[in-house]
């Protein structure tokens, strides 16, 4: 349903909704193919849609109550993801006061815990996460919480914290161990050892784990330890559904160009960042930002203006990026009015 065309894939599982249960495979068709439909609709940005179908299930299979819970919980995170956040609480108040019986808690700890973070209850979320840690250390979504528990503690310089959680972490999940290890020793600076922890998570990778984001840590590692080379061949190959991902890899690949004295490349290579990503993230203004100082060493001053102000238009008046970009724009027209470069803004 992330792919290029969910209007086509909604029409295939809506063909597929009526077909007989699967005694052999196991296999729901109504109901797998309204989580279809629904994710398709997530992917076309159309809330309201995910709604109206999770409805139609509770009105054609109004006994299968735990069922419906699952697409409540699906539809939940929809909208968060979806930024329809003040739904998503009406959904999952409904969820806890009719469902309680027959939801998976697990699952439901999870998604109020993404809820709360999304609506910034910073002290609600963390506890949940706590509870859910605590009271299901044994679950899938115990454990995620124990390596987000884990995360925040490195985030949050607490070392130690996050260190004395991953023999915790290893027993339910070794691919997350491998990269909290990495990430521990790329804080303290041990690059080399950062490098062989995040080989270590690529070995680990599950079927179907995205793994870019680990490709992007070990890149960063072997830049860290001067193995450009080998950082250029990861970076080169890494996509991901997620834009943000391979906008990552592009940028980390453009600042490798420019350090081999290939400007022209490193510029082509920050134009895919921005047309990745498209308005005011904050990596593509770090790109426009690196694309003008490129410029205005290859002496291309008039493109280097036209790039800040270009940065000062996609962002917000308070950006750290749009201060910098001003005062390179400052320092360029100065340049001009004094008669040192041909520049013209």
């Amino acid at each position: 349903a992330a792919g290029e065309d969910p209007e086509r894939l909604r029409k295939e599982f809506d063909r597929l909704k009526k077909s007989p249960w699967n005694a052999f495979f196991r296999i729901d068709p109504a109901f797998e193919a309204h989580r279809g439909m629904m994710a398709c609709y997530e992917a076309e940005g159309k809330p309201d849609k995910v709604s109206d179908l999770r409805d139609s299930f509770r009105n054609s299979y109004p006994e299968r109550r735990a069922a419906l819970a699952e697409l409540m919980l699906d539809e939940i995170e929809m909208l968060i993801s979806l930024g329809s956040l003040k739904k998503a609480e009406t959904v999952y108040d409904d969820l806890n006061l009719l469902f309680q019986d027959v939801y998976p808690e697990d699952r439901a700890m999870w998604v109020g815990y993404e809820l709360r973070r999304a609506r910034a209850d910073v002290a609600g979320s963390n506890k949940m996460l706590a509870d859910l840690a605590e009271k299901f250390s044994w679950s899938p979504y115990g454990v995620r919480a124990v390596i987000r528990m884990a995360s925040l503690y490195l985030g949050a310089g607490q070392i130690e914290q996050a260190e004395s959680m991953i023999a915790g972490i290893r027993a339910g999940n070794p691919f997350a161990a491998q990269g909290l290890q990495a990430s521990i020793a790329g804080t303290r600076g041990r690059w080399e050892e950062a490098l062989q922890h995040r080989k270590g998570q690529w070995a680990l990778a599950p079927v179907g784990e995205p793994t870019g984001p680990v490709l992007l840590g070990w890149a960063e590692a072997a830049v860290k330890t001067n193995r450009g080379g080998e950082a250029m061949d990861l970076l080169t190959g890494i996509w991901s559904a997620d834009p943000q991902v391979t906008a990552e890899a592009r940028y980390m690949l453009a600042l490798e160009y420019r350090k081999t004295g290939d400007p022209e490349l490193s510029l082509e290579t920050l134009d895919t960042v921005s047309r990745l990503l498209a308005g005011k993230n904050e990596l593509a203004l770090r790109a426009l930002y690196q694309k003008g100082m490129i410029l205005e060493e290859m002496g291309r001053n008039e493109e280097a203006v036209k790039t800040y102000r270009s940065l000062e238009k996609q962002a917000g008046e308070n950006s750290d990026w749009v201060r910098s970009a001003r005062n390179r724009l400052r320092r360029l027209v100065q340049s001009g009015e004094n008669g040192t470069s041909s520049s013209q803004p």
